[in-house]
Order: C-alpha cells, then sequence, then structure tokens
C-alpha cells in the first residue's frame, strides 16, 4: 500500500451502487434499453451527486438513443468521476466496466481511477449472475471487495492509503469532451500524446492517403488472405489460407492496419496480385501527390505515438477495435528530410532477415542525428533503436553458430582449429563492441590499417566492460596466438582438449556479457 494524498471527495457508498446495479441485465440487444432506462431513472430523481454503473464505452455508442441521454445528462449535470471496476460480470462475460460520478456541482477537475494490474478474478465462481443476467455481488472474491473498498475510499477521502496497482490522474473538467466519455481517453500518457502533437507540424491521414475498408462478397475468385499472424518478413505465401469472401486485393506498397485487438501493421512489398488483407482491418493506400515515403508512414504506424493515438479512440467492452473515422483522423507528423531517410533505411534493414552487412547498421548508428523537435528526436530515437537491435539480434544470432561449429570442432579432436575459431570470434565481438562504445565503426578503420588485437582488448579496459571479461579476453588471444607453428616448435604447447573446451567457455562468457543473455 502506498499513502497518497486525494483531491477533494465525495461521499459514495460502492456496495450500496453496485446492489443496484446488479438489478440491471448486463446489455440488452434491442439498443441497451435497460441501461438506459437505469440511468434516465438517476437523471430523473435530481439528486445533487449520481452514480451509475455500465460498461466502459457505453457512451460512446453512436446510437441516438445514447446522443439523446448524454445531452440529458449533461444538461443538468457535471462529470465529477470515472473508476474502474474491471468486469464486474465476469466470468459470465470479458466486458470491462467503470463507476460514473456526476454532480450539479461543477467541480475545477474530474478525478480518475483505473486498475494497472487486471489478473486478479473479480470472483472464484464459475458462474456470477443470477435469473435475467443479475449480478449476484455475494459471490465477490476478496481481492474484488477490497477494490471496491478502494474505490469508496478513494472518492469519500482526501488522505488515504491506496493500492501501487491502482493508477489516479485528473482532468480540468473544461477539458472533458462529451463525446470521449471514457476512462482511458483521459490517462496521462495518452493526453501528453496529444500535447506533444499539439506542438508539431500534422497532417491528417486522409489527407495523405486513401483508406479502405476490405470488401466482403459472398462469393468471388479465391485467393490467398493475409491474417494479422503472418505479418512477418519474409512473407510465406505458400502457407497463407485460401479464401473466396473478399474481393478487395492488396497492391505492392499497400499497408494493411489490423482494427480489432491489437493494432498492427504490415507494409506489403510483395508483387503477388491474388492476396486479400485480413477481414478486420484496413489499407492504407499512399497517395501519389504527398511529399511523405511509404516507409515513414508504416513506421509512423508502428511506433508509440500512433499506438497511444489508436489506445486512447479504443471502443468495444470485449475486443478492443477502432472505428476508421479514428484512423482517418490519425495526427501524422510531418517529418524531416533526416527522418524520411532513416525509415526507408530502417525497414530495409530490419526487415530483410537474410541480408546483413555490419558496416551498413554502423554507417547509421554511429552518425550523429541532431533534431529540431523532442518528438522528432523521439521518433529517430525509436528508428536508431529498432535498427540497433536487429544488428544486435543478427550479430548474436552468427555468433550462436560459430560457437555450435566451435563445439563440433573440439568433438572430432581439431582443438588448434577450435581455438583459431575462438580467437577470430573474439576479435569480431570486441571490435563491435568498442565501435558501440566510441560510436565510431571500427570495422572500417580496420580495412585501412590491420588493427591489433591486444589494442582493442585494452581499448575495452577504459570502458565498463568488467575487468574479468578483459583478462578472458586477453587468454583466448594468447592462446590464438600460440598456434603459429614458431610458437608451437618453440614453447612445446600441447593443445589439448581441455584447453580447447575452456577457451570456448571463456568466449561464451563473452558473448554472454556482450548481448548481456
Amino acid at each position: 500500500m502506498i499513502k497518497r494524498t486525494i483531491k477533494g471527495g465525495v461521499s459514495i457508498n460502492i456496495f450500496k451502487i453496485v446492489e443496484e446495479r446488479s438489478k440491471v441485465p448486463i446489455r440488452n440487444v434491442k439498443n441497451d434499453i435497460d441501461q438506459i432506462e437505469y440511468i434516465s431513472k438517476k437523471i430523473e430523481s435530481n439528486d445533487n451527486q449520481i452514480h451509475f454503473i455500465v460498461p466502459n464505452n457505453f457512451f460512446l455508442s453512436s446510437a441516438i438513443s445514447i446522443k439523446l441521454l448524454k445531452d440529458k445528462l449533461f444538461s443538468k449535470y457535471y462529470l465529477t468521476g470515472i473508476y474502474d471496476l474491471d468486469k464486474l460480470y465476469s466470468p459470465n462475460t470479458g466486458i470491462q466496466f467503470s463507476l460514473f460520478h456526476f454532480s450539479k456541482e461543477k467541480n475545477k477537475e474530474v478525478r480518475f481511477l483505473k486498475l494497472s494490474n487486471k489478473k486478479q478474478l473479480v470472483t472464484n465462481y464459475r458462474d456470477n449472475i443470477k435469473d435475467r443476467g443479475i449480478l449476484d455481488i455475494s459471490k465477490f472474491s476478496n481481492w474484488y471487495k477490497e477494490h471496491l473498498s478502494q474505490v469508496e475510499q478513494f472518492s469519500n477521502n482526501s488522505n488515504i492509503e491506496l493500492s501501487d496497482r491502482l493508477i489516479i490522474f485528473y482532468e480540468k473538467n473544461e477539458d472533458i469532451q462529451k463525446d470521449k466519455l471514457y476512462l482511458d481517453y483521459y490517462l496521462p500518457e495518452y493526453r501528453e500524446n496529444r500535447r506533444k502533437l499539439d506542438q508539431e507540424e500534422i497532417v491528417l491521414l486522409k489527407d495523405i492517403a486513401d483508406v479502405i475498408t476490405p470488401r466482403r462478397k459472398q462469393k468471388c475468385d479465391r485467393s490467398r488472405q493475409l491474417l494479422v499472424k503472418d505479418f512477418e518478413y519474409p512473407l510465406k505465401y505458400e502457407e497463407l489460407p485460401t479464401i473466396n469472401s473478399i474481393e478487395t486485393r492488396l497492391m505492392k506498397e499497400d499497408i494493411i492496419l489490423s482494427t480489432h485487438g491489437k493494432y498492427r501493421a504490415y507494409l506489403f512489398e510483395e508483387d503477388y496480385s491474388d492476396i486479400a488483407p485480413t477481414a478486420n482491418s484496413v489499407i492504407i493506400r499512399l497517395k501519389s501527390n504527398t511529399e511523405f515515403s511509404i516507409y515513414y508512414l508504416y513506421n509512423y504506424l508502428t511506433k508509440k505515438i500512433a499506438q497511444n493515438y489508436f489506445s486512447s479512440m479504443t471502443l468495444g467492452s470485449i475486443i478492443n477495435y477502432i472505428k476508421k473515422s479514428d484512423v482517418l483522423n490519425l495526427p501524422i507528423i510531418k517529418p524531416k528530410k533526416r527522418v524520411l531517410e532513416i525509415s526507408e533505411k530502417e525497414f530495409q534493414l530490419t526487415s530483410n532477415h537474410e541480408y546483413f552487412k555490419i558496416s551498413e547498421y554502423n554507417q547509421v548508428i554511429n552518425r550523429k542525428w541532431i533534431m529540431d523537435t523532442p518528438i522528432q528526436t523521439e521518433i529517430m530515437a525509436n528508428l536508431l533503436t529498432s535498427i540497433m537491435n536487429t544488428r544486435y539480434k543478427k550479430l548474436k544470432k552468427i555468433i550462436e553458430s560459430d560457437l555450435v561449429e566451435i563445439a563440433k570442432c573440439i568433438n572430432v579432436g581439431a582443438f588448434k582449429s577450435s581455438i583459431i575459431m575462438c580467437g577470430s570470434v573474439l576479435e569480431g565481438i570486441l571490435i563491435d563492441w568498442i565501435s558501440d562504445t566510441e560510436k565510431h565503426d571500427k570495422y572500417i578503420e580496420k580495412k585501412d590499417s590491420e588493427i591489433k588485437l591486444y589494442r582493442i582488448i585494452e581499448e575495452l579496459r577504459n570502458t565498463t566492460v568488467k575487468k574479468e571479461i578483459v583478462n578472458l579476453a586477453h587468454i583466448i588471444r594468447k592462446r590464438r596466438n600460440a598456434v603459429h607453428p614458431k610458437r608451437v616448435y618453440e614453447d612445446g604447447i600441447e593443445f589439448s582438449k581441455d584447453m580447447a573446451f575452456d577457451t570456448l567457455k571463456s568466449l561464451e562468457k563473452i558473448v554472454e556479457s556482450r548481448f548481456q543473455v
């Protein structure tokens, strides 16, 4: 528990409110009539304070009946708070619920409370519903009862102890939007996202691209279908399922954005003409007269700024989804020329799993990129981090393959060969390591003049690398040098299985330290 000072405080009895709600069925397929009657009675009571519990996205419906209800509600009351009640009717349904608090008195700030960890059970029973979908509150778990008590305390008191799994935040009353009556929209992270976007020069996605909804048809020509699970490079065409229910076909340089669940994007770079998009998606097709690049747009859609925007616009009480209109109105930051350049490079270097030329990665990573604004700096940092992570993964994969080959040499008695390979792999790792540390490509330097392994190891000594790793590197270096014919004859060194195995183990420790696996 963490003690926090809570602003304001309005007395409520949460268990009485939940009990009252328990008499209302979960949902009604006929325009939410039960929910509307439940809230309307609250409004008509003319009480100074009213509270009601409805699904999180209840007020985001485009139904006329809901719009009229909101108008009626806001004509008499001001929003005072929204509190997360998690899956109130679990396990019968996964619908998320919130407690809404309205008052006739306008407070300066609206209060929000959200659960950051939703892994606990609302009930330990298999069924939590009575007849007509009415909730059985006697079956709540101890954890959930405690959560309800926390919500009550948050509303009632000014200085209380709250669980660290709760996020509390506030929003100015004048900044509350009637069409965004949804707890997550006001999360500090998403609010900060909107603030950053306000400081940038932006265009809307609909101004630079066509957003196409896949056309369904009862029966059309058979095609392959690109599902979200197939959003990977290279595209495995032969493994794609076949369908005959979607007429729309993907074109090269289309971006597919899934609009349900996780909002994943995929840049279609193939020449196939018989692939249809996944059903719950939109196709984003860049207009020909735009200064934006398809690579920048794809990258933008996959990164935090766009993903936060989508999350703040999320609908759905069980399965998350976003409307096409919200995709069309996605704010796109106008990129600097350098960002456009690196966006294309990032896609080329990260999507091609077969290609790996380390100097190309280093050339991008080690350049000094100075951007004009914090958000452009953030975009560039995300691009460079992506390139760096891909470089690490590819380099690690190559080295792991080398380690397997060295082990094979030892198993067949090729002890000298294994030690030579250990020295070679060590040199590659250390040159890459020092290049990272100094932000200078030592691979290029190596082409110009031979770098001594001893000097590289000593340079590493002046960094944060542990002394043990430096000492192990020198041991491998000395053993590799001892393999030279002249040294073998003069020193009479015997290259045994134990020495080869010990050298490999030393190298593995260095690899582990480098990649922190």
